[in-house]
């Protein structure tokens, strides 16, 4: 039994308690967060007189939903510090158990008299007084070790006593600026409050110290940008973190998170709202929004050359996410064109990619999800990885793009590149905004395509070429990957005839060989359909390099006009015009468009 026993409330409880009460209130913290990012979307697409009545708008709501979660966080903070009280105290408790335990095993210090040097040294008769020292001193040893370890304790009791007072008195008093502050410093609420005591002067803290705490005490959830709802609330940490000296790889998460919000909510997105897996038409309003902003971003500054790219080519990619269960309809692509050569020579020559066209009309409804929703998912992940480059670039310049290359948020290719961009030369911007094209379908986007290509066999196989197959490019004089790398066959195949061996039987006469005429034919295929796979990298980026990327840039080049009324005209619209529904017709015309030469003849 230990000397000092635990104290009597579990401190996992306790935590448990303070994450109960966060927990409760997390549906208020989500819905404050949502008005927050809409009124900011709102606020960022208004000007003039409607400004300021729009900006006070929800003060009135902020305000109410602020107090709930401010009573709510400093009451899981006071919590958790008692928690950590308790922790403390009970930490105290085993190390003077310990102590206890250690001496105990080694007699307290006093060496045991020994029996067999008394008998072989001829002083047994001394043994007995000299053991009744010992079992003295040990007690004696024993009763002044437990004395101190007794006086340790009670000044652990008198710690946890004096928290106890203080956690009871806030919690009497309400929170106050010291008593927020003192439980933040103590790592004992996230770091997410400076965004809901906004009237706390959080200066005074030495951020960086207290991320050290935060990491020690295995707190690193409360370090989560993810708790930042709007740009502005995000900065308040980060302007809080530069000031303080912390370096950007101190800081690289929410730096990242402040960027991407501050563009959500100039394109009008929510982002804690946008969630690809509900489907294309839930997440229509952020294609919209999505494309809109790279061709708001390339009007205001063309050498934003990515964003007009991305501008010209996004609508038409995404109306491909819509309807893809019409694809059904490929499944028998091959069977028209072909129908004039017989089934013994087509068989033998027809590419396995064609032959596996037919899988598209197995293909089940959870299957088509998965595609649309790696799609989508994919259109989020370029937008994210890109726009808070873009963000940090217009706001500090290559100053920008420095923290984030300095928060590791971005590597030396895409530094140089923004470097590149900055320079204004024409041969380098061009250069600079090729670089961050590479690095959206390689990096970014690169594993998803594989992922849609691996999926369940021939399934995204099948599915991923044909995506190459139907896409167009969105770009006046760019080709489909058809078009650019079509895909041929053909060759000679002889059908089988009927051979068979004279037979010699008894006697002059015998049954003679039999040879049947053979027929064989050729073919010489040329199809609008591709050789190579989209979702394959090499493929891809080789048709982006040599094809579309420089018809983009001969249109900038030559058409400019052009390309600000195709970016001037409604988003909307033009991802309506690329689905597949108002396309299929169309598609299946194009595709069934093959020129087959086949010749017949018998040996």
């Amino acid at each position: 039994m230990a000397l000092f026993p635990p104290y009597q409330a579990d401190p996992a409880a306790v935590y448990e308690a303070a994450a109960d009460t966060e927990a409760k209130v997390k549906p208020l913290a989500s819905l404050r967060g949502a008005l927050k990012s809409q009124h900011a979307q709102a606020l960022a697409a208004t000007e003039g007189t409607l400004t300021p009545p729009l900006s006070a708008a929800l003060g009135p709501v902020t305000q109410v939903l602020e107090s709930v979660l401010q009573n709510a966080a400093f009451a899981a903070g006071c919590t958790r510090l008692w928690g950590d009280a308790i922790t403390a105290y009970n930490t105290g408790v085993d190390r003077l158990n310990r102590r206890y335990d250690e001496a105990a095993t080694n007699n307290f210090g006093q060496t045991a008299p020994s029996l067999w040097d008394y008998a072989t040294g001829g002083r047994i008769d001394e043994y007995i007084g000299d053991l009744q020292d010992h079992q003295q001193a040990v007690s004696a040893a024993r009763n002044a070790l437990v004395a101190q370890l007794k006086r340790e304790e009670d000044a652990l009791q008198a710690t946890l006593d004096e928290e106890a007072a203080k956690v009871s008195g806030w919690l009497a008093e309400g929170a106050t600026d010291a008593s927020v502050l003192a439980l933040v410093r103590a790592g004992a609420m996230p770091l997410s409050v400076v965004d809901i005591f906004t009237a706390v002067d959080f200066s005074g803290l030495d951020m960086r110290a207290l991320q050290q705490r935060l990491l020690a005490m295995g707190r690193s959830e409360f370090l989560d940008p993810a708790q930042f709802p709007t740009a502005a609330s995000a900065k308040r940490l980060l302007d809080l973190l530069r000031e303080d000296g912390v370096p950007p790889s101190g800081y690289g998460p929410l730096l990242e998170r402040f960027w991407l919000l501050t563009a959500t909510e100039k394109a009008g997105i929510y982002l804690d709202g946008w969630d690809p897996s509900q489907g294309a038409d839930a997440n229509l309003p952020n294609l919209v929004a999505s494309y809109g902003y790279y061709g708001e971003l390339f009007m205001n500054n063309p050498d934003f050359q990515w964003a007009g790219m991305a501008a010209m080519i996004g609508p038409t990619f995404a109306g491909g996410m819509f309807d893809l269960q019409m694809l059904k309809q490929l499944s028998d692509l091959a069977s028209g064109p072909l129908d004039a050569a017989p089934d013994w020579l087509v068989g033998p020559l027809l590419p396995p990619g064609i032959r596996e066209l037919v899988v598209l009309g197995e293909i089940s409804e959870e299957e088509f999800r998965f595609f649309e929703t790696s799609l989508l998912q994919m259109q989020k992940d370029i937008f994210s990885d890109q726009m808070p480059m873009h963000e940090a670039f217009m706001a500090h310049g290559i100053g920008g793009i420095e923290e984030m290359y300095d928060a590791g948020l971005i590597d030396t290719d895409t530094y140089r590149a923004w470097q590149d961009i900055d320079s204004g030369e024409p041969g380098r911007v061009t250069a600079g905004n090729e670089q961050l094209l590479y690095r959206e379908q390689h990096d970014v986007i690169g594993q998803a395509y594989d992922d849609m290509r691996g999926y369940h066999g021939p399934v995204g196989q099948t599915m991923t070429y044909v995506m190459g197959a139907i896409g167009a490019p969105g770009i006046p004089g760019a080709q489909t990957l058809g078009q650019y790398s079509p895909l041929t066959f053909g060759g000679e195949v002889e059908a089988p005839g009927v051979d068979t061996p004279p037979i010699d039987l008894p006697g002059p006469i015998g049954i003679p060989g039999v040879s049947t005429p053979r027929p064989y034919g050729s073919l010489d295929v040329t199809t609008p359909l591709p050789v190579g796979n989209i979702s394959d990298f090499d493929t891809r980026w080789d048709l982006i390099d040599n094809d579309t990327l420089p018809a983009y840039q001969q249109l900038l080049a030559e058409d400019p006009q052009q390309v600000r009324d195709m970016l001037t005209a409604p988003v909307g619209d033009r991802i309506d015009a690329a689905r597949l529904s108002n396309n299929i017709d169309d598609i299946l015309a194009r595709l069934s468009d093959w020129d087959v030469d086949v010749e017949i003849g018998v040996r």
